[in-house]
């Protein structure tokens, strides 16, 4: 099932900087050895995600299952243009959950990603030898 949601912009560091450019989430620095391919083929990044949940969580559905409803849609790509023959991919990788927690206006979450590099988030994945 698919949640239609947003990532929540957030500055780099986190508490506002001279640079008004904002990006969706940022790769997570620390090291998450309970992630299969942690590092080499899989990266974790947190976020915020907003939107109309609450008539979701209303409807008898979890946490989590939002929280992976969300996902779902975030995983989808682009709508493509008619000239493009191949399909777009999703503009973040593909997304898996890991983690949550919900805060009054978003829901914080640590996300899994299978990109080390993408434009959209802050920083880089670790790569462990």
């Amino acid at each position: 099932m698919e949640i239609a949601c947003s990532w929540k912009p957030i500055d780099e560091y986190g508490f506002g900087s001279a640079k008004d450019e904002k990006k969706d989430g940022r790769y997570h620095g620390s090291m998450f050895w309970d992630v299969k391919g942690f590092g080499t083929k899989r990266w974790v990044v947190g976020g915020y995600l907003k939107g109309d949940f609450q008539k979701y969580l209303d409807g008898g559905l979890s946490e989590k299952e939002v929280v992976e409803g969300c996902l779902a849609h975030l995983n989808l790509p682009p709508p493509r243009k008619k000239f493009h023959k191949k399909q777009p991919n999703s503009l973040y990788g593909y997304l898996e959950y890991y983690k949550h927690k919900i805060i009054p206006d978003a829901i914080e979450v640590l996300v899994i990603t299978d990109e080390r590099k993408n434009k959209r988030f802050w920083s880089e994945g670790s790569v462990v030898q």
